[in-house]
């Protein structure tokens, strides 16, 4: 029997606010660190300065920041849309200064070879690499007895 209209539109929320669980859950699990890993090309975050004041300041890619630093609001938004992630957290891996060359982006892969990178939302860019990364890794040639690749 076909679904229909309502039963689709009832299957979809639901499934929406799964996904929503989930993220929430995923962003509480991320909290509470000391440190973060910026891992968007730019951000600009809301700091403490050393007098009690409010600053706010830009950081590239690969950044590394204290979360005692960063106001706790403003820090959760950045965790929450995964524009930081916690430093060791295998988001960071891949995060480094503009120019670095990054498994799924550019000389990696041929430019003509899906969106650019540029074009891409940051979790977008970031699930990319890792799955580029893990296929460089299963087709990379094993070592031979000698230990010598074959």
């Amino acid at each position: 029997m076909a679904e229909t209209l309502s039963e689709r539109q009832a299957r979809e929320e639901a499934e929406s606010l799964k996904a929503l669980d989930e993220r929430d859950k995923e962003t509480e699990r991320r909290m509470g660190k000391d440190e973060y890993v910026v891992v968007a090309p730019y951000v600009t975050l809301k700091m403490n300065d050393g007098n009690g004041g409010a600053v706010v300041r830009g950081f590239n890619e690969g950044a590394v920041v204290k979360a005692e630093d960063v106001d706790e609001d403003n820090l959760r938004h950045h965790v929450e849309t995964r524009l930081l992630a916690p430093k060791g957290h295998p988001d960071a891996e891949f995060a480094a200064p503009a120019g670095t060359p990054k498994p799924g982006e550019p000389p990696n892969v041929p430019v003509t070879e899906g969106p650019q990178a540029s074009a891409l939302d940051t979790e977008s860019r970031l699930a990319r690499n890792r799955q580029a990364a893990d296929e460089a890794k299963r087709n990379a040639p094993k070592p031979g007895p000698s230990g010598t690749k074959a």
